[in-house]
């Protein structure tokens, strides 16, 4: 298969998780020049017509998921 430029291309897919209203409708990643960047969408309501809002952010090598706070848990009020 020959090489493919992959750059100023992404991929979204739905986030299934999403368990929390400010989670990414959906998620991905990107290149643009060279570089690699998630991707995450959330379904906006605009005064016409839905919409969709953007956030790149650069993936770093030493990456390292941040630990997760307690208000990013639903509001269950479970103990576990």
């Amino acid at each position: 298969m020959p090489d493919f430029d992959r750059n100023m291309t992404g991929v979204l897919f739905k986030n299934d998780n999403r368990s929390n209203p400010r989670w990414p409708d959906y998620k991905g990643q990107c290149e643009i020049e060279g570089k690699t960047y998630w991707l995450s969408a959330w379904i906006k309501e605009g005064k016409k017509s839905k919409f969709l809002s953007l956030a790149f952010k650069e993936q770093e090598a030493d990456y390292k998921p941040k630990p997760k706070r307690q208000d990013d848990d639903d509001d269950s009020g479970a103990p576990f």
